[in-house]
């Protein structure tokens, strides 16, 4: 957990990027899903249901409509906005590209 303005170990953190990436291709018959934070933020409902199919479980009218809820009286920024900057965690755009290069040409479809 990074809090603004400690500094971030850039080599560390795209360390394990990279062992996540090779823990994937190391294992490849493990069944994954994949979601981005995009996915995620714009239609939380859709992404849950993905997470439903992936698992063969079957999302119930009450617990969507549970979701749908939540979603409504928590939506993104209810409580002000959040900035982050790289200066706060003290790294560059060129740290973070050369420590994530094998991820974000992975992932690539998910983080644009």
């Amino acid at each position: 957990h990074v809090m603004s303005g400690e500094p971030v170990d850039g080599w560390l953190v795209g360390h394990m990027a990279a062992e996540h990436i090779k823990w994937r291709e190391r294992n490849p018959d493990v069944e994954m899903l994949d979601l981005s934070f995009r996915e995620i933020a714009d239609d939380g409902l859709s992404a849950a249901r993905k997470v439903y199919d992936f698992y063969g479980m079957t999302l119930s009218a009450e617990a969507e409509r549970r979701m749908r809820t939540w979603e409504e009286n928590n939506q993104r920024e209810k409580h002000g906005k959040n900035i982050y900057s790289l200066d706060m965690v003290g790294v560059s755009e060129a740290e973070i590209q050369q420590a994530f290069a094998p991820y974000i040409e992975r992932y690539a479809q998910f983080i644009a």
